[in-house]
C-alpha cells in the first residue's frame, strides 16, 4: 500500500496544526549520526539529575497540590549500595543512604526541605545496579518518571494544554539547575494562537524554578515549548494535569534534550478507548525536517510509515486514532527517523477517558534515543507490561528477565525478538515492589506501563549498560 505524506503546517493566526495529504515522493535515506551523548537514562553513569516537583502545598495560588514529589531509589544488585542525595532547593548538603540488595528506598524530598515550595535532587552512586526515579502525587492522580543522567542547553516540551476553566488543564514547566553557577533560559511557546516567548528566566545555582504555562499561554488546546539556556545547562520537566468529566489524571515527562535523528517510542496503542498522540517537533530555526514514523509490530507485515514534513520551529501532531491502517494492530512501537538529518524531538501522550473498559488516566513519555543490552525497571500497580524493541534490521536478540526482590529472585523464560520487531511481556504476576533486570544478546529499547485501578504510568526503562545510537 502506498504511503501518504502528512505535511505539518502551523498557521500563526488562530489555526491548529493540520495534516495535508499529498502524493508520496522519493526522499534521501542517508542519515546523519546522533549527537552525543545519548540522553536516555543510563544507570552506568552514576549521577542522577531529578528536576523534582512540589515539596508541600505547591504553587502559592494553587488550591491543592499538582505533583508532590518523592524519590524511589532501587537496587537490583546482590550487594547493598550507598547513594548520596543532595536536595535542589534545599541546603545543598549531601545526605548518605544505604539501599539494601534487591530493595527500594523512598526518600521524601519535602521533609528534607520544609521551607521550599519546589524541590529536586542530585543523586550520586558508584553502582550501576542502582536506578533513581521520582514518584508524583497530586489531586488528579499519580505519575512516575526516571531521573535523568544528562543535562542540556536545549529542551523541547510537546503536548501541553492550558484550558484551565473549561477542561481542568494545568501545565507547569519545572526548570532545575544542579550546577554551582546560575543558568539563564529563553522560552519559546507555540500554540494554536501563534508564537510567544519569555526571555531571561533565571534559575539560580542549586535551585528549582516552576513556570506556570497557564499564565503564559491561556486557554490553549495544544502548547509546545522550546527551552534554550543562554547560560548554563538545565533539567526540564513538564507537569500536566487534566480534571474534567472525560479525563482525570496527572502526567510528568522530561523535556526532550536536543532531539535526535532516530528515536523510538516502545509502546503505542490503537486499542479502542485509548487515545495516543505523537508529537514531533523540529527545533531548528532554519531547516525543514523530513521524518518517517515507522511502525514496528510483533509479527506479520508492517504498515507503510507515516511521513511528515515539519517546518522550522514547528510541531507535527499525529493522532493514532485517526490512522485507519493502525486500527487493527492494538499495540506496537514507533521509530521516528529524520531522513533529512535534522534532529527532531519526539514524545507522546496517552489519554484514557473514565467510564470505559480500559483503566482511565493520563500518561506520556519521551522517545528513547539509544539502545542497550541491559535495562532496569521498577514494577508497580495492579498490572505491569514491558515492551522490548529490537531496532536491528538483520539480527534477532535473545532476552532474559530476572525479577528481583529482597526475598530473592525469579527468572522469566528466555524469548527471542526478531529484527525490527517489538515484544510485549505481561509481568503482572510478580509483587509490585519487585524490580526487573533485563539482559539481551543485542541492543534493545525497553518501555513499561504500570496500571492501577484509576491511574496509569507510561515510561521508559533505564539502561543498565552502555547506550548505542539507534541509527
Amino acid at each position: 500500500m502506498a504511503g501518504f505524506r502528512i505535511v505539518a503546517v502551523t498557521v500563526i493566526a488562530g489555526l491548529l496544526t493540520v495534516g495535508l495529504l499529498s502524493d508520496q515522493r522519493a526522499r534521501d535515506l542517508d542519515l546523519v549520526g546522533v549527537m552525543e551523548p545519548l540522553t536516555t537514562p543510563d544507570s552506568s553513569v552514576g549521577t542522577w539529575f531529578c528536576a523534582g516537583g512540589e515539596a508541600n502545598s505547591g504553587l502559592a495560588d494553587a488550591g491543592s497540590a499538582l505533583a508532590q514529589v518523592g524519590l524511589d531509589i532501587a537496587n537490583v544488585g546482590y550487594e547493598p549500595s550507598v547513594v548520596n542525595v543532595t536536595i535542589l532547593g534545599g541546603d545543598g548538603i549531601a545526605i548518605p543512604y544505604t539501599v539494601p540488595a534487591g530493595s527500594r528506598m523512598p526518600v521524601a524530598l519535602g521533609d528534607l526541605a520544609p521551607e521550599s515550595q519546589w524541590v529536586g535532587a542530585l543523586v550520586e552512586t558508584s553502582s550501576p545496579d542502582v536506578l533513581v526515579e521520582q514518584n508524583f502525587e497530586g489531586a488528579t492522580g499519580t505519575a512516575r518518571l526516571p531521573c535523568a543522567t544528562t543535562t542540556d542547553r536545549l529542551h523541547v516540551v510537546g503536548g501541553g494544554a492550558t484550558r484551565t476553566i473549561s477542561d481542568g488543564e494545568q501545565m507547569v514547566l519545572v526548570l532545575a539547575n544542579p550546577f554551582p553557577g546560575d543558568a539563564v533560559a529563553d522560552l519559546r511557546f507555540d500554540s494554536e494562537y501563534g508564537l510567544d516567548s519569555r526571555s531571561a528566566v533565571v534559575v539560580p545555582a542549586g535551585e528549582v524554578v516552576a513556570i506556570r504555562v497557564d499564565d503564559e499561554v491561556t486557554v490553549a488546546s495544544r502548547v509546545h515549548v522550546v527551552v534554550e539556556a543562554q547560560a548554563g545547562r538545565l533539567l526540564v520537566e513538564q507537569v500536566q494535569t487534566r480534571a474534567n468529566e472525560t479525563v482525570n489524571g496527572l502526567s510528568v515527562m522530561h523535556g526532550v534534550q536536543r532531539g535526535s535523528v532516530v528515536s523510538i517510542l516502545p509502546s503505542v496503542s490503537s486499542v479502542s478507548g485509548v487515545f495516543d498522540r505523537i508529537y514531533v517537533t523540529n527545533p531548528s530555526e532554519d531547516e525543514v525536517a523530513e521524518v518517517d514514523l515507522e511502525v514496528l509490530i510483533t509479527d506479520g507485515e508492517a504498515p507503510d510509515p507515516i511521513e511528515l514534513t515539519i517546518r522550522p520551529g514547528r510541531t507535527a501532531i499525529v493522532d493514532i486514532a485517526d490512522e485507519p491502517r493502525l486500527a487493527e494492530l492494538a499495540s506496537f512501537a514507533v521509530r521516528a527517523r529524520s531522513l533529512s538529518g535534522v534532529p527532531v524531538a519526539v514524545s507522546m501522550s496517552r489519554q484514557v477517558p473514565t467510564g470505559g473498559l480500559e483503566v482511565p488516566g493520563l500518561a506520556g513519555m519521551e522517545a528513547s534515543d539509544g539502545a542497550a543490552k541491559r535495562w532496569l525497571a521498577v514494577l508497580g500497580g495492579n498490572k505491569s507490561l514491558l515492551s522490548i524493541v529490537n531496532p536491528s534490521t538483520v539480527s534477532e536478540v535473545t532476552v532474559e528477565i530476572r525479577v528481583v526482590s529482597a526475598d530473592g529472585e525469579t527468572h522469566i523464560s528466555p524469548f527471542i525478538v526478531k529484527p525490527d520487531r517489538v515484544a510485549f511481556i505481561d509481568v503482572s504476576d510478580v509483587d509490585d515492589r519487585q524490580l526487573v533486570d533485563l539482559h539481551a544478546s543485542g541492543p534493545v529499547v525497553v518501555g513499561r506501563e504500570n496500571l492501577g485501578f484509576e491511574s496509569r504510568q507510561l515510561l521508559s526503562a533505564v539502561a543498565g549498560s552502555e547506550l548505542v545510537p539507534l541509527n
